[in-house]
């Protein structure tokens, strides 16, 4: 299997090492990985500018986008229920997983 290892850093400077496995059907680890960051980096300039959004509404926005995009392919949706569920599972447990460290900061 392989894996893509992704770094992150809370505003709080903590850091996490996190592998994620890949699935088999992965075309780009290379794509996935610079799509993961400009998602991440869009919510974190926009949560900049709105200071009353919480976690939760994220989180809900999220699950919102990824039901979508599931719904755009043209597969059985019951396929693509159960590969976002599956996907989400094992991607949760490598975040739980993850090494953490406090990060320094110059």
């Amino acid at each position: 299997m392989e894996y893509l290892l992704f770094t992150t850093i809370t505003d709080s400077g903590i850091s996490y090492e996190i592998e994620f496995p890949l699935h088999h059907q992965t075309s780009s680890a290379d794509a996935v990985s610079v799509l993961t960051s400009r998602i991440l980096n869009t919510i974190s300039d926009y949560v900049a500018e709105i200071k009353d959004l919480k976690d939760g509404d994220i989180l809900q926005a999220l699950s919102m986008v990824c039901a979508i995009r599931s719904r755009m392919i043209n597969v059985d949706p019951n396929l693509t229920e159960q590969i976002m569920i599956d996907l989400f599972n094992q991607n949760y447990g490598a975040v739980l997983q993850a090494k953490e460290k406090i990060a320094s900061r110059a």
